[in-house]
């Protein structure tokens, strides 16, 4: 039996490792994990089971949703820049930028 300082065993084996995965991966068809999705919706997104389930409303009804159920409440605190806003002023600095953004 001939005996193999380690560091040199090591080399070997990581050379090896390597050409056995280059081998493989050349040879190896690519498929894909993914789960075929049945999709005969409109939304633009597709949700798997899970829970809570996805609410169907787009980011600018959630806003106007946030702002008549909480009204003055506090909606963004940004303490390291002195920043506070409530729900209602909120929806109204969104609706300016996507006003902006729409012209």
């Amino acid at each position: 039996m001939v005996s193999v300082p380690p560091s040199m065993f090591s080399r070997l084996l990581h050379k090896n490792s390597t050409t056995i995965c280059r081998r493989l991966l050349s040879t190896t068809p690519i498929r894909s994990r993914q789960a075929q999705v049945d999709h005969n919706s409109n939304w633009s997104y597709v949700c798997g089971p899970g829970s809570p389930p996805l609410m169907g409303i787009t980011i600018g009804q959630g806003v106007d949703i946030a702002a008549d159920t909480f009204g003055d409440r506090e909606g963004l605190v940004v303490s390291h820049q002195d920043i506070r806003r409530n729900f209602t002023q909120l929806k109204q600095e969104i609706d300016m930028l996507a006003a902006g953004f729409l012209s």
